[in-house]
């Protein structure tokens, strides 16, 4: 077999789904659907997905490599909705000709209970959704969503090569993390979505009050104003680097409300969306 590592990868398309309550995947689902590799990472959930005769949760943390020749079913488990991450893609030969599905031994699945993965599936639907693989910077959005999807894929071989049973799922952090490096991975982890500070408190077994306390202790700060600044300066990458209208900045943020993004964007600017853009463009 050829080695996955010396080949480029293209791009296909990348995004994120939320199941219906109970929703069951059968193999037509996956033949009408998995027509590139696949790469689904679990954000939350409880389900399963079936390989032939290997049944692997579908929860938190999961990292699965589907084919397009896979006998592949699923299910929704009844507790928690599964939310999928995914990202579709080819490998391709120096000539650009699409590599043949069986030409790789490729790891199927692991679990990695970092940020790392939901990090880069954050970029490459980014990379994705900006709208620069219509233009003449396709090829370079292809490079480094390219970089991206291979790091995943060796994660995954460095995984399956070292663990045993007995081996965690992730390596020991050589520090506590700080209330508010677990506040900021948080966060970025849920735009899209509606990250609340009493949520954050949950997610952690804490109070509210004490939650609030301890990242006002490491920051001067409270928590709702750094998940502001987070977003805010999130929003000004997009707006300066991306082709995505304010509309769609704004609901990839969780704002359901346009006017309440821009009134926040320019309460920490000094500018509105449209403008910030503007002044962005004529200074590159």
């Amino acid at each position: 077999m050829s080695s996955w590592q010396d080949a480029r990868i293209e791009l296909v398309r990348a995004g994120q789904a939320r199941w219906r309550p109970l929703q069951r995947l059968g193999p037509s689902w996956f033949h009408s659907r998995i027509t590139d590799f696949a790469l689904w990472y679990a954000v939350e959930g409880d389900g399963w997905l079936r390989d032939r005769q290997q049944k692997i949760p579908l929860e938190r943390g999961t990292l699965l490599l589907l084919r397009p020749d896979g006998q592949y079913s699923a299910a929704q488990g009844p507790q928690e909705r599964v939310k999928i991450s995914h990202i579709h893609f080819n490998f391709l030969d120096t000539a650009g000709r699409r590599l043949p599905h069986k030409a790789f031994s490729l790891p199927d699945h692991c679990r990695i209970t970092s940020a790392l993965p939901e990090a880069i599936f954050t970029r490459v639907v980014r990379l994705y959704r900006s709208g620069l693989l219509r233009d003449e910077r396709a090829a370079h959005v292809h490079e480094v969503a390219g970089a991206l999807i291979r790091a995943l894929l060796h994660e995954m071989q460095f995984r399956q090569i070292t663990r045993t049973d007995n081996e965690p799922d992730q390596l020991p952090s050589p520090r506590p993390l700080r209330m508010v490096d677990k506040l900021i991975d948080y966060t970025r982890i849920r735009y899209g979505t509606h990250p609340t500070v009493a949520g954050m408190a949950r997610h952690l077994g804490m109070s509210t009050d004490h939650f609030i306390r301890r990242v006002k202790q490491e920051t001067g700060k409270t928590p709702r104003v750094i998940m502001v600044e987070l977003r805010m300066n999130e929003a000004r990458h997009l707006l300066k680097h991306t082709r995505l209208s304010i509309s769609d900045i704004a609901l990839e943020l969780g704002y359901d409300d346009l006017f309440a993004f821009s009134q926040q964007f320019k309460r920490q600017t000094g500018y509105s969306p449209r403008n910030y853009r503007k002044i962005s463009t004529d200074n590159k």
